[in-house]
């Protein structure tokens, strides 16, 4: 599954430098995506809406609570993020 989960990463992130502008070819493999594959790309997909504060953000993020483990894996890095506001006052 790991070698898939690269393959199938790789193809989305050749396409989104062929259109970096879309937001679904950010969003997509969260869906799929697992363990560190999943929150390394979760961090850079939320960023971009943290800093401009999007409303929407939870409602596109909600979804991704029903995948088992995942839930974690958001704590985790949300929790990284305030802590990191709180002391350098800027998204790591």
């Amino acid at each position: 599954p790991d070698a898939k989960q690269a393959e199938v990463q790789e193809v989305y992130a050749q396409l989104l430098r062929e259109n970096p502008k879309s937001n679904a070819l950010r969003r997509v493999p969260l869906n799929f995506l697992t363990g560190e594959r999943f929150k390394k790309a979760f961090e850079e997909y939320i960023k971009a809406p943290l800093r401009k504060g999007v409303p929407s953000l939870f409602a596109d993020l909600k979804p991704l609570y029903k995948h088992e483990g995942k839930q974690e894996l958001i704590e985790s890095v949300v929790v990284d993020f305030l802590t990191s506001l709180r002391k350098e006052q800027q998204l790591p």
